[in-house]
């Protein structure tokens, strides 16, 4: 699906893991937030997509399915191990699904908070996609 990027993650061996994301060979944008979400094991987050941001996505705990819309193509991604990771390009709706007690989604945004950029809702995800902009 364009705009949906995956990464397998450099994993370095030594007297500890070490897996490596780096710009731009794994992800296209220079990172200004970094956030984690915990989730519970059955808990859905996300649901929204962005106007303009881009993000990248590593769980770094546990296992987290992650399910994309363009609005003409769905693709769902498991994400179960800290040597895989996935860009999302902005018009993408974005649904995550915690798989496991404490699983931990750690996301890269190349943009600061801004909740002008966020489309909650799908119709209106629907329509800005097809330029009917919300």
């Amino acid at each position: 699906m364009k705009g949906i990027k995956v990464t397998y993650l450099k994993k370095i061996k030594s007297n500890t893991n070490l897996n490596v994301a780096e710009y731009p060979k794994d992800f296209n944008f220079v990172a200004k937030r970094i956030f984690f979400v915990t989730g519970k094991k059955g808990e859905i987050r996300g649901n929204h997509a962005h106007k303009q941001h881009k993000q990248f996505m590593i769980c770094v705990q546990g296992a987290c399915l992650l399910d994309f819309d363009d609005g003409f193509m769905k693709k769902s991604i498991l994400l179960s191990s800290k040597t895989k990771g996935v860009e999302v390009s902005s018009r993408i709706w974005g649904v995550q699904k915690y798989l496991q007690e404490n699983t931990i989604l750690m996301i890269l945004s190349d943009h600061q908070y801004d909740e002008k950029d966020y489309i909650r809702s799908y119709t209106d995800f629907k329509k800005f996609i097809s330029k009917k902009i919300v």
